[in-house]
């Protein structure tokens, strides 16, 4: 009976140092994928940044706004990013905020642009869940989008039925309150610096 003990106390031995040089020899082939991947995938992620900015205002520079500054009127934190949008002298032209915040069926990320005097120029979409053909249509990029209906709004931005000027994308109204909020959330911000 001892030895049947010790040659199972043994196996376990074995057993879990076969297990750790598995688990090693994985991390570290993890490691290295992800070495190998790392840069495409920000070089990517900074293209999908930079066209999703150019989209919403074109600038020759975008400079980080301290998030103090605009704290109070960040709310639920949603802004994750606000900078100053500059001119090739220097001079602030407008505004982009990077968001992200709860829409019907997830979260959705978006970048906002207003000019110097806090009007909406655009809205970009980067990443969503929602809905094909209902919810993701604050999402489409080509002419005459939903989207499209924010660009000239400002301060007191609402949805028609709320008493504004901008209408609900049918079928996604949850949607569509949710970015038209986002875009006031940016307007309120920009209007904390001053």
């Amino acid at each position: 009976m001892a030895n049947t003990k010790q040659g199972g106390a043994g196996n376990i031995i074995k057993l879990a140092l076969v297990l750790l040089a598995v688990a090693a020899v994985i991390a570290l082939v993890l490691g290295f994928v992800n070495s190998i991947t790392e840069g495409p995938i920000k070089a990517y992620n900074d293209n999908k940044t930079r066209t999703a900015y150019a989209n919403v205002l074109e600038a020759d520079a975008y400079e980080e706004v301290d998030p103090a500054a605009y704290a109070a009127a960040n709310g639920e934190n949603t802004i994750t990013l606000l900078s100053e949008a500059k001119d090739g002298s220097g001079d602030v032209i407008g505004y982009v905020a990077e968001t992200e915040f709860s829409g019907a069926q997830g979260m959705i990320t978006m970048v906002i642009g207003l000019d110097a005097d806090k009007v909406c120029t655009g809205i970009y979409v980067t990443e969503h869940s929602e809905t094909s053909g209902l919810g993701a249509k604050a999402a489409e990029t080509s002419a005459g989008a939903w989207r499209d209906n924010l660009v000239g709004q400002a301060d007191g931005l609402a949805l028609k039925k709320n008493g504004g000027t901008v209408e609900a994308i049918s079928g996604a109204t949850i949607t569509s309150t949710a970015v038209v909020k986002e875009v006031q959330t940016v307007i309120n911000a920009v209007n904390e610096l001053g």
